[in-house]
């Protein structure tokens, strides 16, 4: 299991480059922050076309949300998927979308559309 604590250690391990855009303190609402940066720097990822990036975003939050203790599978389904906007119109969006692995899929379709199945 991945305690929340460990959460700016393991992004900044996988994109050095977030360092300077998320806090070192991982308490349990400083987890959310984090979660919500993390979904910036992959909406930013998208809006750009960057999918080689994107699946890697994609593989580290869906590990996050399944490994993860309940402060931070709290974080990344309330923070990180409900700040990417995939139900936007635009090429992009539909296509990371549709990268989105099982697990993060569920959880993303169970928060935009409770009534949707995968």
């Amino acid at each position: 299991m991945i305690d929340h604590t460990e959460t700016f250690t393991l992004l900044v391990a996988e994109f050095p480059e977030m360092s300077g855009k998320i806090s070192g303190q991982t308490s349990a609402s400083q987890v959310h922050a984090v979660a919500r940066s993390f979904a910036r720097f992959t909406q930013e990822l998208i809006d750009l076309g960057d999918f080689r990036l994107v699946r890697t975003c994609f593989r580290l939050a869906e590990r996050l949300l399944s490994q993860g203790d309940g402060v931070l599978r709290n974080a990344m389904e309330n923070s990180f998927l409900f700040s990417l906007h995939l139900d936007w119109a635009g090429d992009h969006n539909l296509a990371a979308r549709q990268m989105l692995p099982f697990t993060l899929k569920k959880a993303y379709y169970a928060l935009i559309n409770p009534s949707l199945s995968v």
